[in-house]
């Protein structure tokens, strides 16, 4: 909030942007879901106004998993997809300075979101792809993810030692 308020009185909008997007992000992680949504859309909005593809990205990002927090997953699942289409091409493996990689973690997401949904279809070609594009990659993060995501649709369809499978893998990669 201190961050926000120095690049309020700077005039730096993409700053502003910058950390509204992230205090979204600790509002998601603190539970404190309506007020990281509020952040969010701010964030949003910033971005749109900026024409900030990157910023946009993120605040997207955020905003998805608080609606998924919450409980709105079809709203979710709807901006996951959105990041996902906008993530074509070369951009797919992209990190834009993120911890890991935007369309693996999106993917992921849209598959615990379209499980939850009963969209089991749609959900496997996500967590597909997720699983096809963590073979080019070794960084740890989005590997985790993209079996957590794996791990959720193979329990909601019922192959229980498959999915336990997905989630001792993605534990491992996180204990290395």
């Amino acid at each position: 909030r201190e961050a926000a308020e120095l690049a309020e009185a700077l005039g730096d909008r993409r700053r502003l942007g910058a950390t509204t997007s992230q205090l979204s992000s600790a509002l998601w992680l603190a539970g404190r879901h309506a007020a990281g949504l509020t952040s969010a859309a701010e964030a949003v909005r910033l971005a749109d106004e900026l024409n900030d593809f990157v910023l946009r990205l993120s605040a997207r990002f955020n905003q998805a998993n608080l609606l998924h927090a919450t409980g709105d997953l079809k709203e979710a699942a709807e901006i996951y997809s959105e990041i996902i289409a906008s993530l074509d091409g070369e951009l797919e493996l992209k990190r834009f300075g993120w911890p890991g990689i935007p369309s693996v973690l999106s993917r992921s997401l849209l598959t615990w979101s379209l499980v939850s949904l009963g969209e089991f279809e749609r959900a496997r070609q996500t967590m597909d792809r997720a699983m096809a594009l963590i073979d080019r990659i070794r960084e740890p993060y989005s590997r985790a993810f993209a079996y957590l995501g794996e791990g959720l649709y193979r329990a909601a369809i019922g192959q229980t030692k498959a999915a336990i499978d997905s989630f001792e893998t993605a534990h491992d990669i996180t204990q290395q």
